[in-house]
């Protein structure tokens, strides 16, 4: 019986039989064990983001590779939102210049939505628009008073209109970011920037993951494996409690 078969079955409330349960468990095994041979020499960070897999194979992962996967994706959206901002910013200085003071209407929810996006990926620009953000945040009717900036009100709408699902990925990275930290002690906590992934103490001192003891580590990769290469995943098989 294939996973489909099986999944099938349960959705129709019908109970699968003992032998039904052995003779996948026997499949699941051998599948597994044809993997683990074919993926001994497999980049799993490469096969991840290229996207060339539906099953993603993980016996063991190196803590550089996870160093490497996480920076590369708070790199990767963070990067890709400061290109937009920067376009969204040329697109109206351009809106200006040929006089086109028709305003567009501002998605205040997905400008919201994208804040602390957009406040990471803007550390090289002006931060006069990022504190229209903010109080527009503390007050909704605020609107009223930016459409009378027009150039600021037209900058924050090109920008959140160029905003796609950047902020998904950026989430999930913060969400891990967290949950890793609630589980380290109280003087240890991860940094993630565009330059490097850390490990702060007592916030004056810095070391790098492999600073980490080995449950942490174990935890990092665990936390790492769910929320960022998993995500894409419709199911995840774990081999121990």
């Amino acid at each position: 019986m294939v996973i489909f078969q099986i999944y099938r079955e349960l959705e129709n409330g019908n109970r699968l039989s003992d032998k039904d349960i052995d003779n996948f468990t026997d499949r699941l095994v051998d599948y597994l064990k044809s993997e683990n041979k074919n993926d001994r020499n497999r980049d799993y960070f490469e096969i991840e983001e290229k996207d060339k897999i539906p099953n993603l194979y993980l016996p063991y992962i190196e803590i550089d590779t996870i160093e490497e996967l996480l920076l590369y994706k708070y790199k990767m959206v963070i990067d890709t939102t400061k290109e937009k901002i920067t376009k969204a910013l040329v697109k109206t200085f351009e809106q200006s210049i040929k006089k086109d003071t028709k305003l567009k209407i501002l998605d205040i929810d997905k400008l919201l939505e994208n804040k602390n996006l957009i406040i990471e990926a803007s550390t090289d620009f002006s931060s006069d628009f990022i504190e229209k953000i903010e109080l527009l945040e503390k007050d909704r009717e605020y609107i009223m008073e930016l459409k009378k900036e027009s150039l600021i009100y037209s900058m924050l709408t090109n920008i959140t209109d160029s905003l796609g699902d950047e902020f998904k990925i950026f989430n999930r990275i913060k969400i891990f970011i967290k949950s890793f930290n609630n589980f380290l002690s109280c003087n240890k906590r991860l940094v993630i920037n565009s330059q490097k992934v850390e490990i702060v103490i007592n916030d004056d001192k810095t070391h790098n993951l492999k600073f980490l003891s080995s449950g942490e580590r174990h935890m990092l990769t665990f936390l790492a494996t769910i929320l960022l290469l998993g995500e894409s995943k419709d199911f995840i098989l774990l081999d121990e409690a």
